[in-house]
């Protein structure tokens, strides 16, 4: 009769914990809820700025379908589309050395998903480097990307290679001081919280150059705070499933058809695991600012980029103290 995991005996106490095992956080699905919709808020008001940026008189709704509409966003073979990626890997290459002080040895790129596996992928994923493969890529479906205006490519191109997933999986698969099971592991709050921070940071260093490239940046930030208003919602606040799919139609633009498989997703497949993403992101952004208000003018973002990276996927409270523990050494040096 009704969804989420609130309805189950027993349900409302297990899902708060399955909230912190997902978020490597002590927050409560209340504070997870709210932090949510201040971030669907705060990035609704940032889209408003990038259409004004662009001259778009209408809604949020009407300017993504102007972008899908626009040629200088539509591509529609799997040869545009790759040299479209390669402009924004070609655009942070400059970047990486003053911003990592330690690089992975594997090289990266993109490359197109074989036509027989179009069916059964959404945009594409990572595909990191093997024992016999130095090189990582991303893997995109030209089929999907094809349908609908690439303005999100940027973003999704810094998420998922350098200096997301790629940057961080590579050298956490370089890194001899760690034992094989720790190599292999990818918490989804850092391995995802990383990939969201990434994305951000290209847009610290201008990465999004174009209005719609910054709108597209937001759009995938705002379906990952919806998500966190959504799982919440269904799972600890009562929320109906329309409840949840209206809100999605309302801030997250996405097409019906990925609106009711993701809401399924959140209350009866893996409630929960949605919250990691936003909430990982959140938790970098936070961390940085700890540490940068803890060294003052000394401070250096790749200092906290090394520290990050250097040592592996970990649980939330264990970089944060890793983090501390650096400033201290720093101070008494």
């Amino acid at each position: 009769d009704d969804v989420g995991m609130m309805h189950l005996p027993g349900g409302a106490d297990i899902y708060a914990e399955l909230a912190k095992m997902h978020t490597a956080t002590q927050l409560s699905p209340k504070e997870l809820h709210q932090i949510g919709l201040d971030c669907v808020a705060a990035i609704r008001a940032q889209m408003a700025d990038a259409r004004r940026d662009a001259g778009f008189a209408g809604s949020d709704a009407e300017y993504r379908a102007h972008l899908d509409a626009d040629p200088a966003w539509r591509d529609d073979n799997d040869q545009a589309i790759q040299a479209r990626f390669e402009i924004y890997v070609d655009r942070f290459r400059p970047h990486v050395e003053a911003l990592f002080p330690v690089r992975p040895e594997a090289t990266y790129g993109v490359r197109p998903l074989p036509e027989a596996l179009t069916a059964s992928m959404t945009f594409g994923y990572y595909d990191g480097p093997k024992p016999d493969r130095r090189h990582g890529d991303y893997v995109f479906n030209g089929s999907n990307l094809a349908k609908a205006g690439l303005f999100h490519v940027a973003a999704l191109n810094y998420h998922e290679l350098v200096p997301g997933h790629h940057l961080h999986l590579a050298l956490q698969g370089d890194n001899l001081a760690l034992p094989a099971l720790r190599k292999a592991a990818y918490p989804t709050a850092f391995t995802e919280g990383w990939a969201e921070y990434a994305a951000t940071l290209a847009g610290e260093i201008g990465m999004y150059s174009d209005p719609a490239e910054r709108f597209g940046r937001l759009v995938s930030q705002a379906f990952l705070a919806c998500r966190m208003v959504v799982d919440t919602g269904m799972n600890a606040l009562g929320w109906s499933l329309e409840q949840a799919r209206a809100y999605m139609r309302e801030n997250s633009f996405f097409p019906e058809t990925e609106i009711a498989s993701e809401t399924l997703r959140y209350a009866c497949d893996i409630p929960g695991q949605a919250l990691a993403y936003m909430s990982g992101h959140q938790e970098m952004l936070r961390l940085r600012q700890r540490m940068a208000d803890a060294r003052g003018h000394g401070f250096h973002v790749s200092q906290f980029h090394d520290l990050v990276l250097s040592g592996g996927a970990m649980a939330f409270p264990l970089l944060a103290e890793r983090i501390d523990n650096a400033v201290r050494v720093t101070d008494h040096a």
